[in-house]
């Protein structure tokens, strides 16, 4: 052991004692340190409103009473911006209810600028973002609030970094791009209740916050309420009538070299009968790791290697009593084990091996009841490993890749110099890591500014090759995390861990790399690890590299080779699998048994044995064949596609949803329980739904829940909610393959506006069948019928009735012929299982199990004409007719189950299209630019356009959502209101977009876009669906106006397509996108307060999904309003009118598209035909700017052209000619077609001036030049004196004369 690691563990020993003693707390460390000041004591705010602000200076408190939406600093404070600051206050809201939103500035700018958090109670929630309304930027934690509760906030804000604490417990975290000068602290919000702030504290530089206690909300291994009781709130547990168990905490594994410390209160109800109470601290198995035993008979502590403290057990002193709390604290080193008890060291012992994932519990034999409270688990941190020894494989080294202007090295210090710039990966030449071999790559690094991502080969299977497999390391340093990964981007990543680095430091990076495993440690600190999951990669080549990259360097450059892995393959393993997969032979529906176990056998090997098997296509092959061959005729045509699912998964390591290669999702659920879910995005009838699922799995628990519900705008999937202020409650029915039982779950509240609910699970059938164990390798089928007002429901042939009682209660579900399902498991997050849903249809839908073989097979030729269409061309029209006659000599049953007929609606829509003279005219004369656009962009990373070559503005947001917006600065009369979109582009799953109608927005915050909230028309066009509705901030889900295949993905992809609003007299709108027509009511528009100038109306598009995830482009090449003529709408008379005024206005131009002296006549004439146009005409006229054009440019050119002989008195009219000249401008000036007579005549007036100025010197008499005598610059006619002398003249030259009255300042355009 290095003298660096024994001073650790010397300190290790050294702070246990200190907290055995319970002197490790920063005030007692710090023996007469005064507490940090308080610099808030005092406090005063920025409104001096007491009625709504009531200050009690006593306790530093505020009540907020009847605010409204307000935001108040405290007045006198800012906050450093490389200061760290310590934010408290205890927090009590009188209601939870109505989607109220608490917005504190906590190191705030402004609005738009600055840390802020956001508590959303309605959505359990806790936000971190950059500006007040928590769009910019915006990260979120989950936390559920009650209504008249006690919550301590403490906040600690770092420069980039913020951590919110709630009960010492921390919430949510985020890191800050930019730093903030003297930022502000304070409260506040939107639909706000009263609330109160307690206890107010700000303090600089606090200690450092709470260690993360591990059991927080833990779960148990074993599930048995009778026996097992935990109360997770207190983090206790009460052990009854157990007898012999061992029990361990889910999803807690001890990283094999950290320390950890393990602490519990312990009482037992008896000591005698020689009981043994076993607790695994870092235990592998009953066998292996560190175990502890209790023996109160013998008064013994004792520590082993195993359960039965057996091997290498060595014992300690203590004497128990029943009916006594005994404090313990066990620190669990790699290598060794402390026992404190009542803060007094007891035992301890040291540990010949390290243990790699060690789980940890309680348990034991022949013991009584007893309990464990204050359970708490926190890591210390692991020893950073012993400097290794041997040759520096990277000594002299140099690149694969040579291309000195980037790369710079110093020999001297083995470093390398890497300048600014994009996409790298480079390996040093000629170092190969030996498949088995373990590494340890050391360097110090340094970047000069802020940068991407650092993206570090370390152990990739090609030189040079960003597309590699193998090991890398990414650090995302706006996230301030490290990933490591089998991919150059560190996405998805197998690893992860946080460090803040900053430009201009160097820090030491230590990189264990071993063939399957990497660890990296950044100045002694491990920051991330994976386990054994990488592949293994023969002759690894290892390097630098990044994205986005300031310059940085990489100095002391190390790569020393410290061990050889073995034993990284069983053979026999993967001998064994591959000898079950091919004993699977020709699939059958016997198959079954031999199917499973290939595949567990295959699941069972590490990514290198798995790499060996030869014929695992042949094991996907078999099972995509058993599951068609075992699930009814609906799989054919109604299996479950990932694209249909919906609703974001925050829950990834809980919930995974993947596809099946022949059609389905295989849903795996790990420590799960109500409400971490997934949706289907498919409309269902409930009369005659069908759902057929298999290969149930069950580990843990067994309940899984059928939401139903209507579709939910906002989230996409639904949830079961009924307490701290929410209401949501859809149909839920519980399949519980733990009693085999069939169950729904009804909500009673006292009162219609009660947000507190008693629920109650009712049993609708039970039968051992439905148990995991008799459902395991069946497919189970599921189906709805109504009944008497009501449903039965039937699973796996036992059938239960929800009653129409029971769907009083539901208040998310009101359309029975609509509902969208979603599944998760049911009760307290310890289930674990998984199965593979199938299919899945409502009433709507035929359901094909009614088929026979020939008909289905019918059905099947249809699908195949219509997929044989392909990319829709003028020669595609017999294709498509052969499809939809087969598809019409269908009947009405098979017809509906033809899957791809929207295919066959858009193949149509296209072609006629392509095949018709129906081109849209309007982008001719109404197209935009991004000139027209409006409103502040404040998503920039999510939101881009460009204008469009010909006209039009291409739009495309990334990972963006409901009001992530742009304007159109152009006001339009909604009846005859036309818009024309084209290259509709959208890859995420939410399909939808909004187009707003408003008044012009006014408050200066929403720079005149229109946003949701603040209630414009909002027109949502679901392209998934072929749904087209409109929706309010009231009711986001909206109502639906219009339905069909041609508004789905399919066909508006494809094609440039139209959306049109005409008023129909009755105070309503019809709406019309390509040939589907749906009405808007005079009730949906009074549901739009901010739309009441229906002559004067705005435009506003975004996407249209609250969760932010979608990616999606388009052009709007068009728009109008019905104030002018449509150009699609023009009669040929019509048509034929602008374009003579077009071909007039161009012929204004020469062949050098310049104006001219011989433009005039042709000036007029366009002039006059433009004139002569209807007023809603002349709109249409697109190149009526060049006309204006010109109009102007046409007075200096007739200017020019009159300047007539040049002499020494044409200085004043030359000068205010060059002057109007100057005045067109950049963009005019090239216009003028005789400019060059114009520069003829001042050179000619240089001459004479020049001529007249050395006759003068020389004769000192007349130097007119003319000869005509008298002055030089007197009149020839007069002998007035001119108005500019011969300087003068010189002046116009070098533009340096003050110019004359501007002709163009009299007149800029011919008078018609």
């Amino acid at each position: 052991m290095s003298s660096k690691t024994m001073l650790r563990k010397c300190v290790a020993v050294a702070s246990a004692g200190l907290i055995a003693a319970g002197m490790l707390g920063v005030s007692s460390l710090l023996v007469g340190a005064a507490p940090p000041e308080n610099l808030l004591s005092g406090f005063t705010l920025s409104s001096s409103d007491t009625e709504k602000y009531q200050v009690d200076s006593a306790t530093n408190s505020i009540t907020v009473n009847d605010a409204a939406e307000h935001t108040v600093y405290f007045s006198g404070v800012t906050l450093d911006k490389d200061t760290t600051y310590t934010y408290e206050f205890t927090f009590r809201a009188a209601s939870v209810s109505n989607s109220p939103q608490f917005r504190f500035p906590i190191r705030a700018e402004g609005f738009q600028s600055g840390q802020w958090l956001s508590l959303w109670p309605g959505m359990n929630q806790v936000r971190l973002s950059t500006d007040y309304w928590s769009n910019n930027d915006a990260s979120a934690g989950s936390f559920t609030f009650a209504a008249e509760t006690d919550y301590r906030f403490k906040i600690v804000s770092e420069p980039q970094k913020a951590s919110i604490y709630i009960d010492d417990v921390l919430v949510h975290e985020a890191a800050f791009a930019s730093l903030y000068t003297n930022g502000q602290v304070g409260f506040g919000g939107y639909g706000l209740p009263t609330y109160t702030l307690s206890g107010v504290s700000l303090s600089k530089q606090s200690a450092e916050p709470p260690v993360q206690n591990l059991l927080d909300a833990f779960t148990l291994s074993e599930q048995d309420d009778t026996k097992y009781q935990a109360d997770t709130a207190n983090h206790a547990i009460s052990v009854s009538n157990a007898d012999e168990h061992t029990v361990y905490f889910n999803g807690i594994v001890l990283d094999k070299d950290a320390t950890y410390t393990y602490e519990f209160t312990f009482r037992t109800a008896s000591v005698s009968n020689a009981p043994q109470f076993r607790f695994p601290i870092r235990a592998q198995d009953p066998q292996n790791g560190q175990w502890l035993s209790l023996w109160p008979e013998l008064n013994q502590v004792r520590l082993s290697t195993d359960y039965w403290s057996n091997n290498n057990a060595t014992a300690g002193s203590f004497t128990f009593a029943a009916e006594t709390d005994y404090r313990f604290k066990i620190v669990s080193e790699p290598q060794k084990v402390s026992i404190y008890i009542n803060d007094a060291l007891v035992h301890e012992a040291d540990f010949a091996s390290t243990y790699e994932n060690g789980q940890v519990g309680f348990g034991g034999y022949n013991l009584p009841a007893y309990t464990l409270k204050n359970l708490s688990l926190t890591k210390q941190g692991g020893d950073e490993p012993d400097e290794p020894t041997g040759d520096n494989l990277l000594k002299g080294f140099s690149l694969t890749w040579d291309a000195h202007d980037k790369y710079s090295i110093d020999a001297a210090t083995n470093s390398i110099t890497v300048k600014e710039g994009g996409d790298h990966a480079i390996t040093f030449a000629d170092v190969a890591l030996e498949k088995n071999g373990i590494y340890t790559y050391s360097f110090t690094f340094n970047m000069k500014g802020d940068s991407v991502q650092l993206r570090m080969p370390i152990r990739i299977t090609t030189p040079n090759d960003s597309a590699a497999g193998g090991q890398w390391m990414a650090d995302w340093f706006s996230l301030n995390q490290l990933r490591l990964s089998e991919h150059y981007s560190g996405d998805p990543f197998l690893g992860i861990g946080t460090k803040e680095l900053k430009p201009n430091q160097d820090y030491q990076f230590k990189i264990i790399t071993e063939p399957t495993k990497l660890t990296v440690y950044i100045d002694g600190e491990k920051i991330a690890e994976t386990g054994n999951e990488f592949p293994l990669v023969e002759n690894g080549s290892i390097g630098f590299g990044g994205y986005g990259m300031a310059e940085y360097t990489l100095k002391n450059l190390s790569l020393i080779k410290t061990g050889t892995a073995e034993g990284l393959v069983d053979e026999a393993a993967v001998q064994n699998a591959m000898t079950l997969i091919n004993a699977i032979g020709a699939v059958t529906e016997e198959s079954g048994p031999a199917i499973e176990a290939a595949r567990k056998a295959y699941d069972a090997l590490n990514s290198d044995e798995k790499a060996l098997v030869t014929n695992y296509e042949t094991l996907t092959a078999a099972e995509t064949a058993f599951t068609q061959l075992s699930a009814s005729i609906d799989y054919r045509y109604y299996a479950v596609k990932a694209s249909e699912l919906m609703g974001t998964n925050y829950w990834t390591n809980s919930v995974s949803a993947t596809p099946l290669s022949g059609g389905g999702i295989h849903f795996g659920f790990k420590d799960s329980g109500t409400n971490m879910r997934q949706g289907i995005n498919r409309p269902l009838k409930l009369d005659g739904l069908h759902l057929e699922m298999s290969n149930l799995q069950v580990t843990a628990g067994g309940q899984i829940a059928f939401f139903l519900a209507d579709y939910d705008a906002q989230e996409g999937y639904s949830q079961l909610l009924y307490n701290q202020g929410a209401r949501y409650v859809p149909m839920a029915i519980i399949l519980n393959t733990q009693t085999g039982a069939i169950e729904y779950v009804t909500v009673a509240f006292d009162s219609p506006e009660a947000t507190e609910g008693t629920p109650t699970v009712h049993t609708l059938a039970s039968s051992d069948s439905l148990k995991a164990a008799n459902l395991a390798g069946k497919t189970i089928s599921m189906r709805m019928a109504a009944k008497n007002g009501g449903y039965t429901v039937s699973i796996a042939g036992v059938t239960g009735t929800i009653t129409a009682e029971m769907l009083t209660c539901l208040n998310k579900l009101s359309d029975f012929n609509n509902a969208y399902l979603t599944i998760c498991a049911f009760g307290d997050a310890v289930h674990t299982l998984s199965f593979d849903l199938l299919s899945l249809h409502g009433g709507k839908e035929t359901c094909a199990d009614d088929l026979s073989k020939e008909e289905a097979d019918q059905v099947d030729e249809v699908m195949a004409l219509i997929s044989a269409i392909g990319t829709v061309t003028s020669e595609s029209g017999e294709a498509i007719q052969a499809a939809e006659d087969a598809f019409n000599a269908l009947s009405n049953v098979q017809q509906g189950l033809v899957g791809n007929k929207d295919v066959l609606t858009a193949a149509r829509v296209v072609y006629d299209r392509l095949t018709s003279d129906g081109v849209y005219k309007d982008p001719n004369y109404y197209s935009i630019t991004t000139d027209d656009l409006m409103g502040t962009n404040h998503w920039s990373n999510n939101l881009s356009y460009e204008n469009v070559a010909g006209g039009g503005v291409r739009f495309t947001w990334f990972k963006s959502g409901t009001d992530f917006r742009v304007g159109v600065n152009r006001p339009m009369q909604l009846d005859g209101l036309h818009l024309v979109f084209d290259k509709l582009s959208i890859t995420s799953t939410n399909k939808s977009f909004a187009i707003y109608l408003a008044d012009l927005f006014t408050h200066g915050w929403a720079e005149q876009y229109s946003q949701l909230a603040e209630g414009p028309l909002a027109i949502v066009v679901d392209t998934a669906r072929g749904q087209v509705r409109v929706v309010t901030d009231a009711d986001r889900n909206g109502t639906l106006l219009m339905e069909s295949d041609s508004l789905k993905y399919e066909t508006l992809s494809k094609i440039p397509f139209d959306v049109k609003i005409t008023a129909k007299g009755d105070g309503s709108y019809t709406l019309r996108i390509l040939d589907t027509e749906g009405t808007i009511t005079p009730a949906m528009l009074e549901a739009a307060p901010k739309l009441t100038k229906l002559n004067e109306v705005y435009l506003t598009v975004c996407p249209y999904d609250s969760s932010g995830a979608t990616s999606m482009s388009y052009n709007l090449l068009a728009l109008h309003g019905g104030d002018v003529v449509c150009a699609d709408e023009m009669t040929d008379a019509m048509q034929a009118s602008i374009d003579g005024v077009i071909a007039a206005i161009k012929r204004v131009y020469n062949e050098k598209g310049q104006i001219v002296p011989a433009s005039g006549a042709l000036l007029d004439a366009a002039w006059d035909a433009y004139n002569a146009l209807d007023d809603q005409l002349k709109a249409l006229v697109p190149n009526l700017k060049d006309l204006e054009a010109a109009d102007t440019v046409y007075v200096v050119v007739s200017a020019i052209d009159n300047l007539g002989e040049i002499t020494l008195d044409s200085a004043d009219e030359i000068a205010s000619v060059r002057g109007d000249y100057k005045l067109l401008g950049a963009v005019n000036r090239p216009l003028v077609g005789n400019y060059d007579t114009l520069n003829a005549a001042i050179m000619k007036l240089y001459q004479l001036q020049k001529a007249a100025n050395i006759d003068k010197i020389l004769h000192g008499g007349d130097s007119s030049g003319d000869g005509s005598g008298g002055n030089a610059n007197s009149s020839p006619d007069t002998g007035e004196r001119s108005a500019l002398p011969a300087a003068g003249a010189l002046a116009i030259l070098t533009g340096t004369a003050a110019l004359s009255v501007s002709l163009l300042g009299k007149r800029t355009r011919r008078d018609h």
